[in-house]
């Protein structure tokens, strides 16, 4: 009897995985990037603006985790700076491109393509929604923003994670601060140890100078002790 290999049909679906690399440019930003503390409120704000809204999605997706890779801040360029200034209005504030990582998952059928859905949540309704909830989350990066706006939303294929960002050392990173301590103690270490090299050679001179004075005396006694003895003799 010939046997036959069967395929087994899972009965119940199993999750599959999606990530996305989602990049969003605000204008209107002040002139300087977050900080530490700016990013971790944004990332936080981000992440439950999108496990609620990939929730509600068709089939729905669960964000797992949104994860900040970067951030660049941008000038706008010289004329549009003098024309809004003579128009009258405000000073168009600075641009501020971040990017995140956002990885969920989702179960099947219908099969989706994340990026295309991760997008469709920043339609026009949902930028105004985001930029609400951004406004309204205690984050005083934001706070300060004169005509905060969303220019674009896009997926990327990759970006090249900041390092530094968050980082107590800025803008070396926590690589480039670490080595740093590792070259400033290997030179403390270094002076220390000529220091007490230096030490023990001065201490084995000073050593070796007393011993010769205390020989050239015991010489000159003997000498005189010599000399003596002769005398006494002599007489």
């Amino acid at each position: 009897m010939e046997e036959r290999d069967i395929a087994i049909v899972p009965l119940v679906s199993v999750p599959d995985n999606v990530e996305s690399i989602l990049s969003i440019v605000f204008g209107g930003v002040p002139a300087n990037e977050m900080n530490e503390v700016e990013v971790e409120a944004f990332v936080a704000t981000t992440f439950d603006f999108l496990f609620e809204n990939l929730g509600q999605a068709l089939p729905p997706v669960l964000v797992e985790e949104v994860t900040f890779l970067s951030q660049s801040l941008s000038q706008p360029s010289t004329n549009d700076e003098s024309s809004s200034e003579d128009d009258g209005d405000e000073p168009v504030g600075a641009e501020l491109t971040v990017n995140l990582g956002v990885s969920g998952e989702y179960l099947p059928p219908p099969e989706i393509i994340f990026d295309e859905v991760i997008v469709e949540v920043f339609d026009e309704e949902g930028q105004e929604d985001y930029l609400e909830v951004i406004l309204t989350s205690d984050n005083k990066y934001f706070e300060v923003a004169h005509s905060l706006d969303i220019l674009d939303v896009q997926v990327l294929d990759s970006v090249a994670e900041d390092r530094s960002s968050g980082s107590v050392f800025g803008l070396l990173g926590d690589e480039g601060g670490y080595s740093i301590i590792f070259i400033g103690c290997a030179i403390v270490l270094l002076i220390v140890g000529v220091l007490i090299r230096e030490k023990h050679l001065r201490y084995a001179r000073t050593k070796k100078r007393n011993e010769d004075l205390k020989a050239q005396h015991l010489e000159v006694l003997r000498i005189q002790s010599e000399r003596s003895g002769e005398q006494d003799q002599d007489q």
